[in-house]
C-alpha cells in the first residue's frame, strides 16, 4: 500500500482511492474516466508495476468497495 501511495500520490483526492493493491478510479463522465485510466495505467507502467487485467473491472455504474456500495447517486453502507 505504501508503494501505491508513493507512485500514485499526485492523483489522490482527485480521482483515485487505493486500498492495499486495489485502485478505484472515479470520474464524472466516460471521457474523463478514459483519461483518468490512461494516466493511472501509464504511471504504473512507468514504475514497472503491471495490472492483472483478468482481475480488473472497467466502466461500472455500481461497485462494492470496502463494505460500501458506490453508485452515481452516492455512497451506501453494505449491511
Amino acid at each position: 500500500m505504501c508503494l501505491m501511495k508513493i507512485v500514485l500520490t499526485m492523483y489522490f483526492d482527485e480521482f483515485i482511492l487505493v486500498f492495499t493493491y486495489d485502485i478505484l478510479v472515479y470520474s464524472k463522465n466516460q471521457e474523463e474516466h478514459e483519461e483518468h485510466l490512461k494516466m493511472v495505467l501509464q504511471t504504473l507502467r512507468e514504475h514497472q508495476l503491471y495490472e492483472n487485467f483478468s482481475k480488473c473491472e472497467f466502466y461500472k455504474d455500481k461497485i462494492q468497495f470496502l463494505g460500501h456500495f458506490i453508485l452515481k447517486e452516492g455512497l451506501f453502507v453494505d449491511l
